[in-house]
């Protein structure tokens, strides 16, 4: 694969990150970068997590839980609120209180509880 982040070259991961772009889950942090040693933010982490199940046709149903109670959601980046706001309505994303807190990394233990939500609930 030879269509690569220039940041990610000659690493463990690159065959990884270069098939991702490829499939359009990944698309890096401009002028083709992906910053892959930085830590990632939580609607970033959302983001990769949406569009895995975009190809594989496995995103989840909307619910009756509510988007708009939050009063961060207009921190999250423009390519993340469609990703936030259905993970938010289905039910797989509960937030903290009324923030989703979409710029803060993503701690250990809320990327574990995502994952259980999108793979139990």
């Amino acid at each position: 694969l030879n269509d690569n982040f220039i940041d990610s070259m000659d690493k463990y991961y690159s065959d990884y990150l270069a098939t991702a772009k490829e499939l359009g889950i990944i698309s890096g942090v401009g002028n083709n970068m992906f910053l892959p040693e930085n830590n990632i933010t939580r609607e970033d982490m959302i983001v990769i997590l949406y569009r895995i199940l975009l190809k594989i046709n496995k995103l989840p149903d909307e619910k009756d839980y509510e988007f708009n109670k939050f009063n961060d959601i207009n921190e999250i980046n423009s390519y993340a609120v469609e990703a936030m706001e259905l993970f938010v309505k289905s039910g797989k994303i509960k937030g903290n209180n009324d923030l989703l807190m979409p710029k803060n990394n993503s701690l250990r233990s809320e990327a574990a509880q995502f994952l259980f939500n999108l793979l139990i609930k």
